[in-house]
């Protein structure tokens, strides 16, 4: 129900400034003092905020989207990919990279390393049967000028402990009403109190690099 908060929240807003600057106008207009007219003239210039259109909500491509994972220890390095995602974001289909809000959500149990071991490893410090889902939600998406690419932020959610992040995705046009973001960002295993289940004498690295190359695409 998050996209429902968030449409909601920009209508609510938007009709409170629109409450606001009426009453200003109104004391604007009937103020006898020269001071008060030049204080609420300056409060409704403050209070004016042109609110972005309620945004459309796109859909993620799963099929067409690819998440992967670099880890290494002290005897090897090992790359695994996500096979099962979801997710959505919010923008003007008509400005396919004007994105303000994104989504995603993966499943640890469709984390593979080609390594039957190792994928059991993997779903033990997860812990998926108590945790099934890692949940990622932006706080603030800024897109930059030329729209080439966009600086993300937003909150993690591992093992039932959230931490903030921060990356830049690459952006390009996907057919006709699509958008294609590709980038990477770094996590730390002890941020969400992960222990990878390993013999004494390897030494996990508790750096893990994530490459992302999204993509999504309005319904209409």
């Amino acid at each position: 129900m998050v996209h429902n908060n968030y449409t909601s929240y920009l209508i609510k807003t938007k009709f409170l400034l629109i409450k606001v600057n009426k009453h200003l106008l109104n004391i604007l207009f009937n103020a006898k003092a020269k001071e008060f007219k030049i204080f609420a003239l300056l409060l409704c210039a403050l209070t004016y905020s042109p609110l972005p259109s309620i945004a459309e909500r796109g859909e993620v491509i799963s099929n067409k989207t690819k998440v992967t994972f670099l880890g290494n220890s002290n005897f090897h390095s090992f790359r695994g990919k996500i096979e099962k995602l979801s997710g959505f974001i919010y923008g003007d289909s008509k400005d396919v990279k004007s994105i303000n809000y994104l989504q995603l959500e993966f499943d640890p149990l469709s984390f593979v390393t080609k390594n039957i071991a190792r994928d059991e490893n993997l779903k033990r410090m997860f812990q998926v049967d108590s945790n099934p889902i890692i949940t990622f939600r932006s706080t603030n998406v800024l897109v930059s000028h030329d729209k080439a690419y966009a600086d993300i932020t937003g909150r993690l959610t591992i093992n039932r402990i959230t931490r903030r992040i921060n990356f830049t995705a690459h952006l390009n046009k996907y057919g006709k009403k699509g958008i294609r973001a590709k980038g990477k960002f770094t996590i730390k295993l002890s941020d969400f109190k992960l222990r990878p289940p390993a013999p004494a004498f390897i030494r996990v690295n508790n750096l893990v690099n994530v490459e992302f190359n999204a993509v999504a695409s309005w319904y209409n």
